[in-house]
């Protein structure tokens, strides 16, 4: 099964756009944080600002604090695999204890006085943890750091256990990265997830530093380009620039000309770094000499990870007939249009273990196999004692291939797919086949069919059967 829920569709015209153009506009939503995940960060971040206003204008002091970071930069990514996402808020006061760590022990007791924080703070080496109940994308902390003014400007001074204070101007980077502008923003993404999808690659280079080199890379190339040609160029100018840079090597931050980003990179990270832009720079010179555009999407799978789109997402079938469903009449149940209820229902897909979500716009337009989904249907102002009957109806190649059109109407299955729900507005299914399928909900009451719900298209890109079709079209 892959979905369109109601009123979801692709435009003609979308679909005849350059498919590797769309893909990593698909690329980038999926590495992107979802629409909750940034109503989440803004809540934490109403809540404990909340907290530090009542605790720390008693003092009389002026106080102010504001984010910093990836999430304000606008080069934040979703985790890998329900990993860890975070937001930096500043905490910038003028009365913290001049001793770094005194500071960062002051703060993370006035967040422990609120009782809603207390069990939540972790004290770290150069800020306060407050830690948040995982969800659906991953474990989620808020990073307090405390900050004092330094000078005339926008710089200010952060403390670092064991190492005092530091020169430090998060507003002025944040701008930076602002005047670069969204393709900046986006490529950041894109190499940040590379990073993370390379063990070795993670831990040989920090995400400033990564920024950095990126905007001095892009620097050198022409602007108006797609985001794929810009990939492929910034991953060539790094190389070049890593390659000269051999002996003496300087990362200057933009912002504050006197700090070397490359003082704390060590040799051995700067040379696995260029191992890992090596064996990438192999992958797109394969992509460039290649003329079959399935090998260029591997290619750039192999490159950018597990979440970049397979070309079997951009070629689902359009929903098949489907004739082969059995029919209200067919099952006997009786009908009057003029009293018939229109219900509703609505899918999420489950994900790391038994939490679920709604589905992203990516996944609307293609899900994959074994993608599991649970549909419900509310049960409000359904009459007690009236039966729920659920009808999946597969359409396409695919699924007529191999006997699983199906079509009838079934009790809702259980979570594990093999036995019935003890709920019956929930009901459970895993993607499979190729094509577009179609789920919907029938309640009937003592024979009657009392309310359908809408019908939910559910697309699914099948690659193994894709490929295995399209080497048929080839040959």
């Amino acid at each position: 099964m892959g979905v369109y829920g109601s009123g979801f569709e692709i435009e003609r015209d979308v679909m005849k756009r350059e498919s590797i153009d769309l893909a990593f506009e698909v690329f980038i939503s999926k590495i992107s944080l979802t629409r909750t995940d940034c109503d989440r960060i803004e809540s934490a971040y109403r809540g404990l600002t909340k907290v530090l206003e009542s605790k720390l204008s008693d003092g009389g002091c002026e106080f102010e604090y504001y984010r910093q970071g990836s999430f304000e930069n606008g080069t934040v990514v979703s985790p890998l695999d329900g990993g860890e996402y975070d937001v930096d808020i500043v905490v910038e006061y003028e009365e913290w204890p001049d001793r770094a760590e005194d500071a960062l022990d002051f703060l993370a007791s006035t967040v422990k006085e609120n009782r809603t924080y207390s069990s939540k703070v972790r004290s770290k080496r150069s800020c306060v943890r407050v830690e948040y109940a995982s969800n659906q994308t991953g474990n989620f902390h808020v990073d307090l750091v405390p900050a004092r003014p330094f000078g005339t400007g926008t710089e200010i001074e952060v403390p670092r256990a064991g190492e005092g204070w530091h020169v430090s101007d998060p507003r002025a980077f944040s701008k930076w990265c602002e005047g670069l502008g969204e393709q900046y923003r986006n490529v950041v993404k894109i190499f940040k997830r590379w990073r993370d999808e390379n063990e070795t690659t993670k831990a040989s280079i920090k995400s400033i530093q990564l920024q950095v080199l990126v905007a001095e890379a892009m620097s050198g190339i022409e602007a108006g380009g797609s985001l794929p040609s810009v990939v492929r160029d910034t991953f060539k100018h790094l190389k070049t620039i890593i390659s000269r840079r051999d002996t003496g090597f300087s990362l200057w931050n933009p912002v504050l000309p006197q700090e070397d980003l490359a003082s704390s990179w060590s040799e051995s990270g700067r040379e696995s770094f260029e191992r890992s832009l090596d064996r990438a720079l192999e992958l797109i010179n394969g992509m460039e000499r290649s003329q079959d555009e399935a090998e260029v999407f591997d290619y750039w799978n192999e490159l950018l990870g597990r979440d970049f789109p397979d070309l079997a997402e951009f070629e689902v079938e359009d929903k098949a007939s489907t004739s082969h469903r059995m029919t209200p009449f067919s099952r006997g149940w009786a009908i009057d249009a003029n009293s018939e209820r229109a219900l509703k229902i609505e899918v999420e897909k489950e994900v790391y273990g038994r939490k679920t979500r709604p589905l992203k716009d990516h996944e609307q337009r293609a899900l994959e196999p074994n993608s599991k989904l649970k549909f419900s249907l509310s049960a409000q102002g359904i009459p007690l004692g009236s039966e729920v009957w659920w009808q999946i109806t597969n359409t396409g190649r695919h699924a007529e291939s191999v006997g699983q059109l199906r079509g009838t109407y079934i009790s809702a299955r259980a979570r594990n797919l093999n036995s019935s729900s003890d709920n019956q507005f929930v009901h459970w299914e895993s993607t499979a086949y190729h094509g577009t399928h179609t789920v919907q909900a029938f309640v009937v009451q003592h024979g009657v069919l009392w309310g359908r719900s809408n019908v939910l298209d559910i697309r699914v890109a099948n690659p193994a059967f894709w490929r295995k079709m399209r080497r048929m079209r080839v040959s």
